[in-house]
């Protein structure tokens, strides 16, 4: 084996409670079900049995059956290798292995899981495993540890489209709901009902003893919780400094313009049922015609020529990587074309940078028609 990969994640339990659950081959079916649709275990033996096979079926219909080749309870280790995949898998030969170690100071569990790959193995396969040992490890943790998974109040399209789309980049669990609750009196109510009665464009994040307000602040709390990998915030300092200027740039100046755009020209309603937004095209008054043509003005003559100027030599906002930033800019321009502000001729440098962002499978799941 010439290639190895690894992901770590901290179990805020007992390294006995972890070993527990992980010791058993079929722990996917019970530890993954967000990707795992069932796991059958061989005829022969039991599932602590060195030599004893497992099927896993993914949501994706793959199957890969692997064979159980180590199982420690004293160095709390487990590997196992892969003998059959369908379709193939692109290699051809891996060992997987988890390893469970306490961390005496606070008697919590480090949960490595790796895997050695033959030296046929690409880079991009590397990539993509790590982040789904990741993932998976995250999903485990929140499993074994019971935390509750955080609510989304998400209206589709709405503002807090930006915090499904990072959570769809990042595997990040999300349970969304749809903002229904009024209140009476905004002066005296919770965060969670403000941001209710606001028919859903402010988005409104909730876990355990934690409210937070604003899809930006939203953001960079969850990228500094779980992008362990940096994989949404520049690591080089320039390039860190646009992201931060875009972030609060997009969020303090060019959101106003959209919204108070969005709200002149549409009625927002919600049904009770569904977590998408309703719209109702309503009657322009002039009064209302001229906050509207000064609002697309300041679109066109500011918003738009400050975002070519930045991406004419770059791919993305901050360079030539995606970041959360472009999450932030994307949502503006996919509601600028909801309103149909979006003039592609015209701007050509904006028109292909979004063209690269709806091609994201993250985007592609954030705004589908069929997401609910």
């Amino acid at each position: 084996m010439a290639t190895s990969i690894s992901a770590s994640a901290l179990f805020p339990i007992p390294i006995h409670e972890v070993w527990t659950a992980l010791r058993n081959f079929d722990f996917p079916a019970k530890l993954a079900p967000s990707v795992v649709q069932s796991v059958e275990l061989s005829e022969k033996g039991t599932q602590h049995d060195i030599g004893t096979t497992r099927q896993v079926t993914w949501k994706s219909g793959e199957t890969r059956k692997s064979r159980l080749i180590e199982l420690s309870d004293q160095y709390h280790t487990m590997r196992w290798e892969l003998i059959e995949s369908n379709p193939p898998f692109e290699v051809s030969a891996v060992i997987s292995c988890i390893r469970c170690r306490r961390v005496t100071e606070t008697n919590q569990t480090l949960v490595e899981w790796s895997a050695e790959y033959s030296s046929d193995v690409s880079r991009e396969l590397l990539q993509y495993e790590q982040k789904a040992f990741q993932d998976s490890l995250d999903e485990m943790r929140s499993i074994l540890s019971r935390e509750p998974t955080p609510i989304l109040y998400h209206i589709h399209e709405a503002p807090s489209s930006r915090v499904v789309w990072l959570a769809n980049e990042l595997g990040i669990p999300l349970r969304i709901q749809a903002p229904q609750k009024k209140v009476s009196n905004l002066r005296m109510s919770s965060d969670t009902e403000r941001s209710m009665v606001k028919g859903g464009l402010v988005t409104c994040y909730v876990e355990e003893g934690l409210t937070l307000l604003e899809s930006g602040a939203i953001l960079s709390f969850l990228i500094e919780k779980h992008d362990h990998h940096h994989r949404m915030i520049p690591s080089e300092q320039r390039e860190r400094a646009y992201y931060y200027k875009y972030i609060f740039y997009t969020a303090a100046t060019v959101d106003h313009i959209l919204l108070d755009a969005y709200k002149l020209m549409y009625v927002v309603q919600q049904s009770p049922h569904s977590s998408r937004m309703h719209s109702e095209h309503m009657e322009v008054t002039n009064e209302s015609e001229t906050l509207l043509e000064d609002a697309k003005a300041r679109w066109d003559e500011d918003v738009v020529p400050e975002y070519e100027r930045q991406l004419r030599y770059r791919t993305y906002i901050t360079g030539d990587t995606f970041s959360a930033a472009d999450i932030m800019v994307g949502w503006t321009l996919y509601t600028a074309s909801l309103l149909n502000w979006f003039d592609r001729e015209q701007s050509p440098i904006l028109t292909q940078y979004y063209d690269r962002l709806t091609k994201r499978p993250a985007f592609h799941k954030t705004f589908s028609r069929n997401t609910e």
